[in-house]
């Protein structure tokens, strides 16, 4: 029953601001023959907007000082994209004017998804349901979260960068909420909807899958949980282990 229940993601609130020169922002040396300078810079020496991850800065920060961890991540760009295209087309394109952007995430949501197949074709798209902001706690967090992006934004340190004072969340925690529902994308970190546990789900802790033989589920649709930032490691970590437990089981039955 718990096959494709359980879905649960990190959702990125896009949260841009306007820069004053141009030269701030990558916006404006991607592209034309700034580009094509960047891409000689790389090729010479290794350096410039082609050496630089795709997030220029992280931060992990509490949305409360009595929380023992963090319970938010930042991730912080000198870019800013086109959000009307994204929106329709789900495209990164950079806008033309110079931006940066400054997207938070709730690191552990309680909202939950679904995933399920709508067809027996495998080629048939399946239907996904985020359900992004469905709890009542991350429809709170996702307002507080703006309203840390708006203090960083307020600092004396980015005076001399910043265009303009405002932003685009709103004054009310209404409004936010809604500005939130409407700039959010996932930050590709789904997981959980073949969870691994006890025997209401349905993968032992041994990665195998109640009432199936010879089938093990290895990746991160097997965690009970999100993990409190980038699934990456973490799911290398689960076909590590995993991968130990099929050998393992590869020789007691060649012993056999």
């Amino acid at each position: 029953p718990m096959v494709g229940e359980n879905m649960q993601d990190h959702v990125m609130i896009g949260c841009q601001a306007r820069l004053k020169e141009d030269w701030h922002s990558i916006n404006h040396r991607a592209t034309g023959l700034n580009l094509i300078k960047e891409i000689a810079k790389y090729g010479i020496s290794k350096t410039g907007i082609l050496s630089m991850a795709v997030a220029h800065g992280c931060a992990f920060v509490k949305s409360r000082k009595e929380l023992e961890h963090p319970d938010v991540q930042i991730h912080m760009m000198a870019a800013s994209m086109d959000l009307k295209v994204l929106a329709t087309t789900q495209a990164l394109q950079l806008e033309k004017e110079p931006g940066l952007a400054s997207n938070p995430c709730q690191l552990r949501p309680e909202s939950r998804g679904s995933i399920h197949a709508r067809s027996p074709d495998g080629m048939v798209a399946p239907k996904i349901v985020p359900n992004y902001f469905a709890d009542p706690i991350d429809q709170a967090m996702a307002v507080t979260e703006l309203k840390i992006i708006r203090e960083i934004w307020r600092q004396p340190a980015l005076e001399p960068y910043m265009a303009n004072k405002g932003d685009p969340f709103g004054e009310t925690d209404e409004a936010m909420l809604g500005y939130a529902r409407m700039a959010s994308a996932t930050v590709y970190h789904p997981v959980g909807t073949v969870a691994m546990g006890d025997e209401r789900y349905p993968v032992t802790p041994d990665l195998k899958v109640r009432g199936v033989e010879g089938l093990r589920v290895i990746d991160a649709s097997v965690f009970p949980k999100i993990t409190s930032g980038n699934t990456n490691a973490p799911t290398i970590m689960i076909a590590e282990k995993g991968a130990e437990m099929v050998l393992a089981d590869a020789k007691v039955a060649e012993a056999a």
